[in-house]
């Protein structure tokens, strides 16, 4: 039994190292990104020939299309089969 409990402790471990370094990678794609999201909704925001609800609708899609990917990406990272 104590084999075990150690055994399922490293594999937990093991798990962790791996989720952690999926998001240091991650980390600088994330960042610049959502760089990319601001200045994207602060244009949208200051064009005044559009109305709340199209800069809502219109914040609301890129911010799937900019952030997409990353979520992708961590949903298919590492999930065991």
């Amino acid at each position: 039994m104590k084999q075990l409990i150690e055994e399922l402790r490293r594999i937990t471990l093991l798990w962790d190292e791996l989720w952690l370094g999926t998001l240091n990678q991650q980390h600088q794609d994330v960042e610049r990104r959502i760089t990319q999201l601001d200045n994207e909704i602060r244009k949208v925001n200051n064009n005044s020939a559009l109305s709340k609800d199209e800069k809502t609708a219109i914040t609301r899609e890129k911010h799937k299309t900019v952030l997409k990917p990353v979520s992708y990406c961590l949903m298919e990272t590492n999930i065991p089969s």
